[in-house]
């Protein structure tokens, strides 16, 4: 189990990283800057003379400096530590969302994949699922344009096949759709089988 970030872990730079993580760019980190400050300690209290009079001032410089550098490199490295733990601790529900399509629980679908879109509105197959969520509770019209728009996203060329699959079904629902501006009553009486007469 991790060590649970703290702030103070961010003062020594490169030591989030080493301990985290066992990065070896954080153990080059926290050494040089051990090494640097043991320099400035020793040239400035204990000998002195170590280094010259004027350089002294502008090794205290670096090492303030380069701890700013590290300081905010490591608290950077923290907050993108805690934003990856706290996205693994929720849930991937994208198979939830499939399992749910899949046993025809459409309002249950709808939901996952609201949240889904909610986390990453450039989800790709969260938007797939969506159209054929669109397509199978008939609103075609719906899932054309949000099949246009899910063209354009970055990622969809490696769907090229489901799409064009998905605009196939989508215009075929389309096609077969009564339009809109008949009345549900003569819908009814469509769909009502004639009777047959007595001869």
């Amino acid at each position: 189990m991790f060590f649970r970030p703290s702030w103070i872990a961010a003062l020594w730079p490169g030591l989030p990283e080493l301990w985290q993580q066992g990065r070896w760019t954080g153990l080059i980190l926290a050494v040089s800057f051990a090494n640097l400050l043991n320099l400035c300690i020793v040239s400035t209290w204990i000998w002195p003379d170590l280094l010259p009079s004027g350089v002294w001032g502008s090794a205290w410089a670096v090492v303030c400096g380069f701890w700013l550098f590290g300081a905010i490199t490591n608290l950077r490295f923290l907050q993108r530590l805690a934003y990856i733990s706290t996205a693994a601790a929720e849930p991937d529900l994208f198979p939830l969302a499939q399992s749910e399509y899949l046993q025809g629980n459409w309002f249950e679908t709808e939901s996952l994949i609201t949240r889904l879109l909610e986390r990453n509105p450039g989800d790709v197959e969260a938007r797939l699922l969506q159209v054929a969520l669109l397509r199978q509770t008939g609103h075609a019209a719906e899932g054309l344009e949000q099949l246009r728009h899910l063209r354009t996203l970055t990622g969809s060329g490696r769907w090229q096949l489901e799409l064009a699959r998905e605009q196939e079904l989508l215009s075929s629902v389309a096609s077969t759709d009564p339009p809109p501006a008949l009345p549900t009553a003569i819908l009814a009486d469509l769909d009502t089988p004639p009777s047959r007469q007595a001869a």
